[in-house]
């Protein structure tokens, strides 16, 4: 497993930025930047002002980026892996909709692989998962497609299940909408509703 790259760093900043401005086609298609336009990303960006050739330089020597003519750039695998990371860390699971369904993650992960044991749990809570027990965590906002790409990152594919269920009509699941902010019908409590 790779090295993730840290969005709050420079380089890591520039690449979120292309992100940003150009959404999913940056990830998925084979995605050419201009000289300007990452000079034009740079510009939104007060920490990059005169250094944007040093950032383009980290992108090069870090395997993000790929020169194929003088102006002209190429994201490489490595670097719409990294978007792809940049991506999920931007989610915010809490603009997300609930459809109706939990997402349960279930995993055994040996001891040998502690580290990412330990960097996979600790993805599932900054991403909004609550823990029911040792190795059972809960979401009603998660993204299937993101947990898939993680647990593959990570090389634990098959020691993690997800399950995507409803609560039993004769279960009282109050406890963990509430948890996620959720009113009795599934919806997202409003500010208002919390005031009260």
């Amino acid at each position: 497993m790779g090295r993730i790259l840290d969005c709050t760093k420079s380089a890591g900043r520039l690449l979120f930025d292309i992100f940003c401005e150009f959404g999913d086609i940056a990830i998925e298609a084979d995605f050419f930047m201009t000289k300007t336009g990452v000079y034009r990303l740079a510009h939104n960006n007060p920490k990059m002002h005169g250094r944007t050739e040093d950032f383009i330089r980290s992108l090069l020597r870090g395997g993000y980026l790929k020169q194929k003519e003088k102006e002209k750039f190429l994201i490489t695998s490595k670097g719409k892996k990294a978007m792809r990371w940049l991506k999920i860390q931007a989610n915010n699971a809490g603009k997300r909709e609930y459809e109706g369904s939990w997402i349960f993650v279930i995993y055994d992960i040996p001891e040998r692989m502690k580290s990412e044991r330990n960097m996979f749990r600790s993805f599932l809570k900054r991403n909004g998962f609550i823990k029911l027990q040792n190795s059972v965590f809960v979401s009603a906002f998660a993204d299937l497609d993101d947990l898939d790409f993680v647990r593959h990152e990570y090389e634990i594919e098959k020691y993690v299940n997800f399950i995507v269920g409803k609560s039993d009509l004769r279960e009282d699941d109050s406890l963990l909408r509430k948890k996620f902010g959720l009113d009795e019908n599934g919806l997202k409590n409003s500010n208002e509703d919390k005031k009260e």
